[in-house]
């Protein structure tokens, strides 16, 4: 799937100089009973994702006329699928009301409840888990604390939001206050990405077809950059090798060459 192939960059930058938060805490501490939630968009590596005690309310990918939740299909077998039904694209729909509210509904033993969300220029999954949050309090009259974050973002930008929230709350920080950090955060961080092929994106509504045809028909690379839902291109160069080095040169310019965290993710080909 030549066209998914992507390459990107994605810097946080805090003042909290600290990498790995795995690592067992010095001090024991007394940590809240707050239940994480989110949406599959995030991307977090799988053992990562295994050591963040979170609740996934899924995506749902439809290719024609089967559908199926994104964490039940990887991207190699979505690859493989589209591969054997050429002309067919994915279109993806947000977790709905009652995914959240059952999840809701689930944790109300827990001292509150963190969603996080992929970012609310991208999906209607922020909006939702919103409504949902007083559908649950209208139906069940619970007062439950629901806090949801819009990571403003996605992938990686999700990603270490949730990390990050669940060091915090291993650190002992109460709902409010994690989530109060958490978006400080989201307005930190930085996305900068080249593409081999425009053809998705073209597709997505996200590039203009002179764009579209510019890359295709000459080889040109965008390299673009993402913030609070809008692209914007930073230059065009010729060559995948080219791309990568422009991504980089602008990665050190946005951080100053201080990189707390880095994630450098691919598509398939």
């Amino acid at each position: 799937m030549k066209e998914a192939a992507l390459f990107y960059f994605h810097i946080i930058c805090k003042k909290r100089q600290q990498n790995l938060y795995y690592a067992p805490a010095k001090e024991e501490r007394v940590m809240p009973n707050i239940q994480i939630v989110t949406d599959t968009g995030h991307n977090l590596p799988g053992d990562i994702r295994n050591q963040i005690p979170m609740i996934e309310c899924p995506f749902r990918i439809h290719v024609g006329d089967d559908t199926f939740l994104d964490n039940g299909i990887t991207l190699a077998e979505l690859a493989e699928l589209l591969k054997r039904r050429k002309g067919s694209y994915p279109k993806t729909a947000a977790p709905n009301f009652g995914d959240f509210i059952e999840v809701f509904k689930a944790s109300q033993k827990k001292d509150g409840v963190l969603v996080v969300t992929i970012g609310s220029s991208y999906s209607a999954t922020y909006s939702n888990a919103v409504v949902a949050v007083r559908l649950f309090r209208e139906e069940t009259g619970s007062d439950l604390p629901i806090e949801v974050v819009d990571s403003r973002g996605g992938t990686m930008e999700q990603g270490f939001l949730l990390m990050e929230a669940h060091h915090l709350i291993r650190e002992g920080g109460s709902l409010d206050n994690v989530a109060e950090k958490l978006r400080n955060q989201a307005d930190n961080d930085s996305l900068v990405f080249a593409l081999r092929e425009t053809t998705y994106l073209y597709r997505s509504g996200r590039a203009k077809t002179v764009q579209h045809l510019l890359a295709s028909i000459i080889r040109v690379k965008p390299v673009l950059a993402l913030k609070d839902g809008d692209l914007v291109l930073l230059d065009r160069v010729r060559g995948s090798d080219k791309a990568y080095d422009r991504v980089v040169e602008e990665v050190t310019t946005r951080s100053g060459g201080k990189i707390e965290r880095l994630a450098i993710i691919g598509g398939i080909d």
